[in-house]
C-alpha cells in the first residue's frame, strides 16, 4: 500500500527497503536489480483512487527513478493485488515529457467537489527537487488530467485496470499554426494542456507560424482542429502530413 503522507520522505536506504518489499511482494526482482546505479532509487510519480457507489477502479500505481512500476489493484481492476513491470525507454521519455509539460507543481494542493458519489484521485509527482500532490474530486484542472491519462495509460497497456490491454494513444501528430500575434503563444500552449499540444519550432523569422506537436486520440483530432480554427489567436492550422520515405 502506498503511504502518501511519506511519498515526499523515501530516501537513501529507508527508501530502498520500501522498493525491496514491494518488489519481494511481487516476486518480480531483487533490491539490487531495482537500483543498477549508486544513487538512491526514488518515487518519480504514483496515483492512487479512491472508491464511488458503482463499480469505479480503486487502486494505486507507483513509477520509481528506475523505471520500475508498480501497480496494486483493490477493487475493480483487472489485477487484484500487486504486480511489477518496467516501463520502457520509449514510455520513460514520454512520462517525462508530460510531467515537465504539465505544470503540475503549479496546481493547488486539493481540488474537491461536494459530490457524494465521486470517486477522488490523489497524484503525486516528484520532478527537478520539488515534490507535490494533489487530490482531486469532480473537475480537475488540465495539468491533473494530463498526469492521470498519462499513469493510466501506462497501466491500461498492461491490462491491469480494465481488462484487455489498450493501445497508448496514436503517435504524436504535427500541426502547422499560424497565429495573429507571437503574444499568443503562451496563452494558446496554456488554453490546450489537455491536448499535450506543445511547441517544437518557429518555421519562419517573418510569420508568426510555428510547428507544434500533440499526443491526442484519433476520435478527438477532428475536435481538436475545429477548436483550433474557430479560435480567435488562430489566423490558419493545418495538419503537418510529411510524405512518407521511399523504401
Amino acid at each position: 500500500m502506498v503511504n502518501w503522507s511519506q511519498l515526499s520522505q523515501f530516501t537513501g536506504m529507508q527508501h530502498l527497503l520500501y522498493i525491496a518489499t514491494l518488489l519481494s511482494l511481487a516476486g518480480c526482482k531483487t533490491t539490487s536489480e531495482a537500483s543498477t546505479t549508486g544513487d538512491s532509487v526514488h518515487i518519480v510519480a504514483a496515483i492512487e483512487t479512491s472508491g464511488c457507489l458503482g463499480r469505479c477502479p480503486v487502486y494505486q500505481a507507483v513509477i520509481f527513478s528506475d523505471r520500475t512500476f508498480n501497480f496494486n489493484g483493490i477493487a475493480h481492476t483487472q489485477v487484484i493485488g500487486e504486480v511489477v513491470d518496467t516501463l520502457s525507454s520509449s514510455e520513460w521519455q514520454s512520462l517525462l515529457s508530460v510531467m515537465h509539460r504539465s505544470r503540475f507543481h503549479d496546481l493547488d494542493s486539493a481540488y474537491l467537489e461536494p459530490i457524494m458519489d465521486a470517486p477522488t484521485t490523489s497524484i503525486f509527482m516528484n520532478m527537478d527537487g520539488k515534490s507535490r500532490k494533489v487530490q482531486c474530486r469532480g473537475d480537475a484542472p488540465p495539468a491533473f488530467l494530463m498526469m492521470q491519462r498519462k499513469l493510466q495509460e501506462l497501466a491500461d497497456a498492461r491490462a491491469w485496470i480494465r481488462g484487455a490491454a489498450r493501445k497508448s494513444v496514436s503517435d504524436t501528430s504535427e500541426l502547422i499554426i499560424e497565429l495573429h500575434s507571437a503574444s499568443d503563444l503562451d496563452v494558446l500552449l496554456k488554453k490546450y494542456e489537455e491536448y499535450e499540444l506543445s511547441l517544437v519550432r518557429r518555421l519562419g523569422p517573418n510569420h508568426e507560424i510555428y510547428l507544434f506537436v500533440t499526443v491526442v486520440e484519433d476520435d478527438k483530432k477532428s475536435a481538436l482542429l475545429d477548436s483550433l480554427r474557430n479560435d480567435g489567436l488562430v489566423k490558419e492550422v493545418q495538419w503537418n502530413r510529411r510524405l512518407k520515405q521511399r523504401k
